[in-house]
Parts: structure tokens; C-alpha cells; sequence
């Protein structure tokens, strides 16, 4: 009897990893992030790959900023994890990270948060990497685990949730990824929000757009 229910489980569990993908994509491609989703036995552990486009202004780049590159090479693995991460998928990502071009940051996006002690190997880390949980709505998940739980005021919650734009509410770049990226700089807006700037240009997009 308890196969079925395992296997059950299953595609639920993809699902929301897949949801997760899209989701993170969503919620830093409002940060000036260009990713694409990456999978298959060639994708050495990482779900999105692109560039951070740092000069997000039209204007053309001045003297001073022409030594500066224009784009960062970007990873980024996605955990959706009912619980903080914690180091042993900072060790992953390193691992990872050092495969990559010279050059690349990483960042690792979660659900729920990191533990301290991922924290302080990140803050440690000599690797380019930045911690960042985004906002994802579990709605759809939930509903596979609890439909015998008021099934009828599930649709509109989970079709109200779907509409609603993914939010960064953590970036936490280490001291790699600053010297990397000069002038990075991580602010909150009042909904708690997270706002990207690398010198005087933010990086951030209005949500609602």
C-alpha cells in the first residue's frame, strides 16, 4: 500500500523544483538578470545560466566605466527546500562554480532561507556567491498534499498566487562576489523587497511593469 502513495508524491516534488525554476527566473530577471533554464546531464548542477547587465541605463558607457565590463556571467542553482539550506549545498555550488569560466558568480536561490553556518561559508568563501530567497508560492503544492482539506476556496487563492510577480527578499552577496562586481550595493524597499545598485545605476525594475 505505501507505493502508490510514494509515487504519487513524486511528480509533485518535480513539479514544485520546476516551479521554483521559473519562479527565481522571474524574480531576478527584474534585477537586470538575462537567464535561461538549463537541465539534463549537461547542466553540472546548475538550473539557470545567463549575464547580469550591469550599465541597465541606455546611456552610452563613460571612459571611466569602459575597463568595466558590461555583463557578468551568472549561475544559479534553485532549492526549493521546506527547510533553510544549509552548507553542504554551499560546498555543491563552489564545486560547481569552479567548473565555470573564469569570471562567473554564482547564486544560490532558496524557499525558505540558509542556516548560519551556510551563511558563514558563504561570507568565507573566496568563490563569487551570493545568497538570495525568493518569494514562491507553494499553493499548487499544497493542494496536491491537502485537497481534502476545503477543496472549494483553493482555485481562486492558487489562481490569485500564480499572477502574483515572484519577489527577491534576500540578496546577500560575499566579499568575492563584491570585488567582482565593484560597487554592487543591496537595498530593501518597503515592502521588503530587495533593490540592486552597482554604483549610481539600479539595477531594479519596477515589479508592477
Amino acid at each position: 500500500m505505501p507505493l502508490p502513495r510514494v509515487l504519487t508524491t513524486l511528480p509533485s516534488t518535480v513539479h514544485v523544483g520546476t516551479s521554483f525554476e521559473t519562479s527565481t527566473l522571474r524574480a531576478l530577471a527584474h534585477h537586470s538578470m538575462q537567464l535561461r533554464r538549463v537541465g539534463g546531464r549537461d547542466d553540472r548542477g546548475v538550473d539557470l545560466r545567463g549575464s547580469l547587465t550591469l550599465n541597465a541605463r541606455d546611456d552610452p558607457p563613460s571612459a571611466s566605466d569602459a575597463a568595466a565590463a558590461a555583463t557578468v556571467p551568472v549561475i544559479v542553482q534553485c532549492k526549493a527546500e521546506r527547510a533553510p539550506l544549509g552548507p553542504a549545498y554551499i560546498r555543491e555550488l563552489e564545486g560547481t562554480l569552479a567548473r565555470e569560466s573564469l569570471g562567473t558568480v554564482a547564486v544560490m536561490a532558496s524557499t525558505n532561507g540558509f542556516t548560519s553556518a551556510a551563511a558563514r561559508l558563504v561570507f568565507a568563501s573566496r568563490a563569487p556567491i551570493a545568497m538570495a530567497v525568493v518569494e514562491h508560492a507553494h499553493a499548487n503544492d499544497d493542494h496536491h498534499h491537502h485537497h481534502h482539506h476545503h477543496a472549494a476556496p483553493t482555485p481562486p487563492t492558487t489562481t490569485t498566487t500564480s499572477t502574483t510577480p515572484p519577489a527577491l527578499t534576500r540578496f546577500s552577496p560575499n566579499r568575492a562576489l563584491c570585488d567582482r562586481i565593484k560597487g554592487l550595493a543591496v537595498f530593501k524597499d518597503r515592502r521588503g523587497h530587495v533593490v540592486l545598485y552597482v554604483r549610481d545605476v539600479c539595477l531594479t525594475q519596477d515589479r508592477d511593469m
